[in-house]
């Protein structure tokens, strides 16, 4: 085996690059019009920059201080100015489509590997932007997998709870002088989803 081809299987699927058909969302540069229009992905590109955001073990601390500067990232690429609350809302949905569609790659379709990754690219919403949080996301996936075998002929109920909702102490004033450029922008409520599945129509 080549030293690339070893470097290459060391590597988990999502950090590889995308199947074929499948791109990287590009995002914009830094460019001092700042006239852009913001899209998800931006904020997504800019958290993922900022493991400590997402990681399996963060600090709340380390959160505060790095929400601000998300904001002001986003600002340089886009022209738009978001408080911390909008960001929050755009990473938790987006992570909360994930991981129901990862629940139903494994519920529905015992999906794993490539296959996972396609179906990925496929169906969830803002993959390419979200891929990165997989790193987080193996203790979940594997949880899924071992009660899809011992719950086989039973509804499978999973509270799909987010670790950051335990913690609102960012707070929005800690970007001096920023303001929501669009007060309607992400103005719908986040609310928390359950995800069932029978489990009876499943062959092992």
């Amino acid at each position: 085996m080549s030293s690339i081809t070893q470097a290459q299987s060391n590597v988990q699927l999502w950090q590889q690059p995308p199947p074929a058909g499948f791109n990287i969302p590009t995002i914009p540069p830094v460019v001092s019009t700042r006239t852009l229009t913001v899209k998800e992905r931006t904020i997504l590109f800019e958290i993922e920059k900022r493991p400590q955001l997402w990681a399996e073990k963060k600090s709340f601390a380390m959160q505060k201080k790095l929400w601000p500067a998300v904001a002001c990232d986003v600002y340089k690429r886009t022209g738009i100015i978001l408080n911390i609350q909008s960001l929050r809302r755009v990473f938790k949905s987006t992570k909360t489509n994930l991981r129901g569609h990862l629940a139903k790659a494994i519920f529905e379709f015992n999906l794993e590997g490539m296959e996972m990754e396609e179906f990925l690219w496929k169906n969830a919403e803002m993959y390419g932007s979200i891929r990165f949080y997989r790193t987080s996301t193996q203790k979940l996936e594997q949880e899924y997998r071992n009660k899809r075998l011992s719950n086989q002929g039973s509804t499978v109920d999973i509270d799909d709870k987010d670790e950051e909702d335990l913690d609102d102490s960012t707070n929005d004033c800690e970007i001096i002088g920023f303001v929501q450029a669009d007060p309607t922008y992400y103005a719908v409520p986040y609310k928390k989803s359950r995800f069932k599945w029978k489990m009876e129509k499943f062959i092992f």
